[in-house]
């Protein structure tokens, strides 16, 4: 209590005193314990959470600037982009598209902005099963008011196999379906396109019981496969849908095969003979005239490809000199391909020079950089990155030394279940 000393000042009873010095003692002995906790709690990594390498030329942001959430056991953390702007040569600023994700870090809606032409925005919902798998996505567009234009649905089996997909959607005054159904492998084998009730596009796969397609019939013409006993391909004859015979495919063996094509009157004349890899694309092909000349004499292309199918290399030449020599090398983000290297070299085998790139997640182009004949490195594009690998902004020079910002990028930090983490969420940074 106050009380005032004979001098008319106010005091302090020795009580109130030490009453008040103790509570200042314990305040700041609680500090101390959540300074320490705090320093505690920031040094350990959290369980389940990766750490990630900042680069030489990224700016720093930090986790109060993200807001990093707490990764539990079994959690990743990882970042996806919220929106992308492309900048205009005066630093003007257009947002291209914006993006939601839900708590497993699956996006469930995109809206696509447009500067020119009648649609000014697309906007997809995406709706998804207890796996992760796309269970439905519905696009809209905008003119003048929103408009759904498109709704395309998926089901699957227990064992996570797509077993349907079916798109419904409006084009020029009509109500349009799209049907794909698969087999148990996976395989399709049936699709068609439906107007108004009327199939206007159809085709069918027939497979053995070995899994293999022995027939695909479409709405003009039908393709037949036959095999040996021994499983090897034989044989594949298209016919017309009146039965007529149009061309036939006949293989020598797992990597020959001669290709004959019919004439009006049913006659059979080479038209190719093809070379195959082990993986059944085409890597050498000769051209015949129908009098059994070779067509374009002295020409020719010597191919390569990866176990996807697409090409990593391709040779022409002509009268016996090389005239082109180009290589790839590819990577996959997802269920797309995207060439990270690009290689030309002379008639000898020389290097000319080499193209390499770098992509996001979405397959933009973060790093691009030309390397001449004796391997000078100059890059044309770069990205800025944060400490978590993401690139901010990208820059693109010109003239070998201006500067100028094309793109810039943000991005929302997310603990996500792991099962629903991609390869890329996973990689090494």
């Amino acid at each position: 209590m106050k009380k005032t000393d004979n001098r008319g000042r106010i005091t302090l009873r020795r009580k109130t005193f030490l009453i008040a010095g103790a509570v200042v003692l314990t305040l700041v002995l609680l500090a101390w314990v959540f300074l320490i906790v705090g320093v505690l709690k920031n040094g350990k990594k959290s369980d389940g959470k990766k750490s990630s390498k900042g680069k030489a030329n990224g700016k720093n942001v930090t986790a109060e600037e993200y807001q990093i959430p707490e990764v539990p056991k079994g959690y990743v953390l990882v970042f996806r982009k919220t929106e992308h702007y492309s900048i205009g040569p005066n630093g003007e600023r257009a947002l291209e598209f914006s993006r939601e994700y839900d708590e497993n870090g699956l996006c469930t809606a995109e809206i696509r902005y447009y500067d020119d032409g009648p649609v000014r925005q697309r906007r997809n919902i995406y709706t998804y099963d207890e796996e992760g798998r796309t269970k439905s996505c519905t696009k809209y567009y905008m003119v003048d008011e929103w408009k759904k234009s498109e709704l395309t649905t998926y089901e699957y089996d227990e064992r996570g196999i797509i077993r349907k997909e079916s798109t419904n959607y409006y084009d020029y005054d009509y109500d349009v379906e799209y049907t794909a159904l698969y087999n148990e492998n996976g395989d399709m084998t049936e699709r068609r396109n439906t107007v108004a009730g009327h199939d206007i596009a159809l085709e069918e796969r027939i497979y053995d019981d070995n899994g293999r397609l022995t027939e695909i019939r479409t709405n003009v013409d039908r393709t037949v496969y036959l095999y040996g006993k021994s499983g090897q391909k034989l044989r594949r004859t298209i016919y017309e849908n009146s039965g007529k015979k149009t061309s036939e495919e006949v293989f020598l063996s797992e990597t020959e095969s001669n290709l004959f094509r019919y004439d009006g009157e049913g006659n059979r004349h080479l038209f190719e003979k093809r070379e195959y890899d082990e993986y059944g694309n085409i890597v050498h092909e000769t051209d015949y005239n129908m009098d059994g000349s070779v067509m374009h004499e002295g020409d020719d292309l010597v191919c390569e490809y990866d176990e996807k199918g697409n090409p990593t290399k391709y040779i022409s030449v002509k009268n016996g000199v090389i005239v082109t020599w180009d290589e790839w090398e590819l990577e996959y983000i997802g269920e797309y391909e995207v060439g990270v290297k690009y290689t030309s070299k002379d008639e000898n085998g020389k290097i000319q020079y080499v193209l390499e790139k770098k992509y996001d997640s979405d397959g933009h182009i973060t790093e691009k950089s030309i390397c001449d004949s004796v391997g000078n490195a100059n890059p044309v594009t770069y990205s800025e990155y944060d400490s978590y690998g993401n690139a901010l902004r990208t820059i693109e020079i010109t003239d070998g030394l201006n500067k100028t910002v094309t793109d810039e990028m943000k991005y929302i930090p997310l603990a996500i279940p792991e099962k629903f983490a991609t390869e890329y969420d996973l990689r090494e940074k």
